[in-house]
């Protein structure tokens, strides 16, 4: 972020070029907060049911408040975590769906009504 504010101060927009670049990365922390929310969300619901939202809530807003005071290292670390515990699922469910993958791709290119 550093680089892109100074860069952006350099430019066009001269001082106000890091207001920019601040207001987007607000907007983007923001939007980002609130579709991950969204995620969690669907996936309480998913997984164990309408009663599971409100809990999980909570438990979201006490953690982002904690991320926000927390050293980041740890909260990059837990993110880190997060996303390999995330990503295995997906990568078990590609290997055994290989194949049928690889046939839904090439019907896909066969089908001339897709162009």
């Amino acid at each position: 972020m550093a680089l892109t504010n100074k860069a952006f101060q350099r430019g066009f927009f001269g001082e106000y070029g890091g207001l920019i670049v601040t207001l987007g990365i607000l907007l983007f922390a923001f939007s980002t907060a609130i579709a991950w929310s969204y995620y969690g969300d669907r996936s309480m619901i998913y997984l164990f049911g309408p009663k599971a939202v409100m809990p999980y809530r909570i438990v979201y807003v006490i953690a982002f408040f904690w991320a926000a005071i927390e050293d980041t290292t740890v909260i990059w670390n837990l993110s880190a975590v997060a996303i390999v515990i995330m990503t295995l699922p997906n990568l078990f469910g590609i290997t055994v769906l290989a194949k049928e993958m690889k046939n839904t791709v090439k019907d896909y290119w066969k089908d001339p009504s897709h162009k």
